[in-house]
This record gives C-alpha cells, sequence and structure tokens, in this order.
C-alpha cells in the first residue's frame, strides 16, 4: 500500500471564487481559514493590460477586523522599499515578508488563521476601469506559529497591520502626537503631497528624543540595511524602528509618541504605518 506522507512545505494554489469584479465594483476574495498564510499575489489587468492603476482600495479583514487598509499604491511601494518591484499588474500582499528571510524564525509574521471564522480581501476598482479582471495566488502552508513553553509548544500570533494617515502640514514643524500606539509599531513610511517638501524628521517616545536627521540623512542610514528611500523610490524618508529587520524592536510608548516632521512649505504629510497588535486586532 502507498504510503502518503504529510506536506509541511509551502503551497501555492489559486485563490477561488473571486466576486465583484467590474468597474465601480469590489473584487471580494474570501479565503480559507484552515491554513497559516505567507503571501497572496493579486492578478489585475484593464482593458486586456496588466496593470493595478484602476485599483482604488485593498482593504484585509479577519473576522470583519480591518487588519490593512493602505492604498494599493502604498501596497507595491512598501515592497519597491525593500527592493522588490513587482511585474505589472501584480498587487503582492505580504504577511511572511521575503526581507526578513535573514531571521531564523522568519515566518513569525504568517497570518496563522486557525480558529478564525473568517478572512476576506476586498480591492476597490476604479468606475472607469475597462473590462477589468482580477485573479489571484495564495502561499500557505499546514503549519502553525507556536513557541516553547516549558515543555509544552503554545500557538502566538504577530500579524503585521498596516494602516494610513494625511495630515495637512504647516510650513515649518508640525507634531504628530495624536496617531494610536497601543500597539507596537515598527515602521512609519513618510511622503508629501507635492513631493520632497519634508526637511527633517524627529521622533520622540514618552519625552525621549530616538529619531531625528534630514531625509538625506536618515535615508543614507536606511540604505545601510538594504531600505530605500528618497531620489527615485517611492517614499520620502520614514521612521523605521526595526532598521535590522528584527521585527520585535518596534517602538512602544507608555504615554505619548510624538511623530516631528518639518516641512519647508505648508503640504499635506501621508504616513502609512505598520504595527504589531499581537492578535487580529486594529
Amino acid at each position: 500500500m502507498a504510503v502518503a506522507l504529510n506536506n509541511t512545505g509551502r503551497l501555492i494554489q489559486q485563490i477561488p471564487g473571486i466576486t465583484g469584479v467590474g468597474p465601480g465594483g469590489i473584487a471580494l476574495a474570501n479565503i480559507p481559514t484552515n491554513a497559516r498564510y505567507h503571501r497572496l499575489k493579486f492578478f489585475v489587468t484593464n482593458n486586456g493590460v496588466a496593470s493595478t492603476a484602476k485599483l482604488t482600495s485593498a482593504k484585509l479583514l479577519v473576522n470583519g477586523v480591518n487588519m490593512r487598509d493602505i492604498t494599493p499604491a502604498n501596497v507595491i511601494n512598501i515592497s519597491k522599499t525593500q527592493g522588490l518591484t513587482p511585474s505589472a499588474g501584480v498587487l503582492p500582499v505580504h504577511f511572511t515578508a521575503p526581507w526578513r528571510n535573514l531571521l531564523a524564525a522568519n515566518d513569525s509574521n504568517s497570518w496563522d488563521l486557525a480558529g478564525q471564522a473568517t478572512f476576506s480581501v476586498q480591492l476597490g476598482i476604479d468606475a472607469t476601469a475597462v473590462n477589468p479582471t482580477v485573479l489571484g495566488t495564495m502561499e500557505f502552508d499546514y503549519l502553525r506559529n507556536v513557541r516553547q513553553d516549558g515543555n509544552n509548544q503554545v500557538p502566538f500570533l504577530q500579524p503585521v497591520a498596516q494602516h494610513q494617515f494625511l495630515i495637512n502640514g504647516a510650513a515649518g514643524r508640525n507634531d504628530i502626537n495624536y496617531l494610536p500606539f497601543d500597539f507596537p509599531i515598527t515602521r512609519v513610511w513618510l511622503y508629501s503631497g507635492l513631493g520632497n517638501s519634508i526637511t527633517l524628521i524627529e521622533c520622540y517616545q514618552d519625552g525621549n528624543k530616538i529619531i531625528e536627521g534630514t531625509p538625506a540623512q536618515i535615508n543614507e542610514n536606511l540604505a545601510d540595511y538594504g531600505i530605500l528611500c528618497g531620489g527615485a523610490n517611492p517614499y520620502e524618508t520614514g521612521f523605521v524602528f526595526d532598521i535590522d529587520q528584527r521585527w520585535w524592536k518596534g517602538v512602544k510608548a507608555a504615554n505619548s509618541l510624538n511623530y516631528r516632521v518639518t516641512l519647508g512649505a505648508a503640504d499635506t504629510i501621508n504616513l502609512v504605518m505598520e504595527t504589531l497588535p499581537g492578535a487580529f486586532l486594529s
């Protein structure tokens, strides 16, 4: 009799049954919750041409909780900032980030959905789209995220949540001290509406200055770790608290967290925040 072996490696399969694809619609992918996910990739066309330009929104929900709601452009730009430029028409949604493969436990941020009720992805489509199509693949396995606790292995969750904020900034100093800090924050990417308006950034954690520099100075430090900001890259700069990719170094604050952004002229300030809620919370 043939012996069936358990496959503990990663599987790649097509996402079944994406619905709602059409001009002005919301493409909906209901992902099975019996697996641990490492990444999703969506393949999008408009009028027969591979392009994500007609996607207007991207939202990931677990049990109805909004875990990620950054724009499709920012989903792509986070990958570009790490040196990964997807092909035209591809929207890459990373859970186990390829840039963290240097870590021994590189899959700690994977989305282990065992015991969760629902997992869905919603992609908004512009009303001017022409014959849009959305297909997808999912990379997953059937393992669990566990840590050793004495003689026992205890399941844990450490998903990365992503949200963005838009601030109307004045010329000069802007103290952005009212954004949530309930959970550890690993990264806050920055870009201005007009581009290159940011002249200095500072971060104060409970009154302690932990980051300070011009975009050129900060970006030079980030580049040593393969993180690409400034110039032709998508983000002008960023507050990167896990600069060496060790996500557990995310910044925590007890009382206050102030992102001080100095502008050369009045402009909007966009902040794309990555946090570690420790569960499917937002």
